[in-house]
Order: C-alpha cells, then sequence, then structure tokens
C-alpha cells in the first residue's frame, strides 16, 4: 500500500471524527511515514511498519474529547431551521435533564471504579501493617507467654506475605478494569462516530 493509498483509507475511516483530529492524525502519520522513508525503507515499507488501520482509529476515537464527537454528529445530523430550534428551546428541560443524568452515570462509575482501585489497595496495606505490627510486637508478647509469642510470629508472616502476592491480585484487577474503562469510552465515543458515518 502506498502513503497516498494509506492516508486516504484512514482519512475515509475517520470520518465522523472531528476535522481537527483528523487532520492530526493524518498529519502525524505522513510524518511518520516520511521518517520511515528518510531512514532508508521505501513507501510500502513505511506504510508497512504502522500499525494497522483499524487500532489507528481507534487510538483516535479514544483521544478525541467526546464533546467534539457530539458536536460533530450534531451539526452533520440536524439541520438548524427556526422550528428545530424552537423545539430545542421547548424541550431543553428534559434534554437538559436527561443529559445530566447520563453525566451523572458516567462520573458515578468513575468514582465507584476508582473507589474499588484504591480500596483494593488500602485493604493490602492494611493487611501488611497488621503483619508488620504483630513482627513487631512479637519480643512483648513472647515475653509473657512464649507459645501466643509463635503464634503471633506465625500470623504476622502470613499476613506480611499474604499481602505480597495480593499486591499482584489488586494490580491484576485494577489493569482490567482500567482496560474496561477505556473499552467503555471508546464504546460510548464510537457511537458518535458510526452515527456519523
Amino acid at each position: 500500500m502506498t502513503k497516498k493509498e494509506f492516508l486516504d483509507e484512514l482519512t475515509k475511516q475517520l470520518k465522523g471524527l472531528p476535522q481537527s483530529e483528523i487532520d492530526k492524525t493524518i498529519t502525524f502519520y505522513s510524518e511518520i511515514i516520511e521518517d520511515h522513508m528518510e531512514e532508508g525503507a521505501t513507501e510500502e515499507e513505511a506504510v508497512e511498519a504502522l500499525e494497522s488501520i483499524e487500532e489507528i482509529v481507534k487510538n483516535a476515537t479514544f483521544k478525541a474529547p467526546l464533546t467534539g464527537l457530539v458536536k460533530e454528529k450534531v451539526k452533520k445530523s440536524i439541520n438548524f431551521t427556526g422550528p428545530v430550534i424552537a423545539l430545542l428551546i421547548l424541550g431543553s428541560p428534559l434534554w437538559i435533564s436527561l443529559l445530566l443524568a447520563l453525566l451523572s452515570i458516567v462520573v458515578g462509575l468513575l468514582f465507584a471504579v476508582g473507589g474499588v482501585i484504591f480500596g483494593l489497595f488500602v485493604t493490602v496495606g492494611a493487611i501488611l501493617f497488621s503483619g508488620i505490627m504483630c513482627v513487631v510486637a512479637l519480643p512483648f508478647i513472647f515475653a509473657e507467654n512464649p507459645l501466643a509469642g509463635t503464634f503471633l510470629l506465625g500470623v504476622g508472616l502470613i499476613f506480611v506475605g499474604g499481602s505480597i502476592f495480593l499486591v499482584y491480585g489488586a494490580k491484576f484487577v485494577t489493569k482490567y478494569l482500567i482496560k474496561g474503562m477505556k473499552w467503555l469510552v471508546i464504546k460510548i465515543k464510537s457511537f458518535f462516530v458510526k452515527e456519523v458515518n
């Protein structure tokens, strides 16, 4: 695929994004192709070295501001005549309420995911701190009751060791929660992009 064919196809696939985002993406990838060619690659090799057009579109959609996508959809799908403007004004109590409800759901979801992530790491930290405190208290307990001291040592070591494993679990869960949120954002944004295409 030549540079022109690649950029034409990319432009076609990016349709629905705000024109400023399309221009920025096309300029960026045009410069990357030029850089590869300056390093000695042929035009086809330079294009082949890039990520797929689908991946580029997915990343551009994720990075594009949602307000720009909504504005682009509205601009291309609604003809703002007098009656349409009057309906928008008269219906504003309804659509503003719905928009605020949707915004509240999205913000609530973000806070919920953030709370889960924060809660995971606080829990792991509390278990680690408890284990350390068991080990620190060991000499005092052991002096009074060696059996209780031995038990406390075991509990402390289990907590410290368990917290090390739990950190990996918390990181794993966090990674997939963030991926899930990114997927959700892309799905919401692609709704606006596909509607315009």
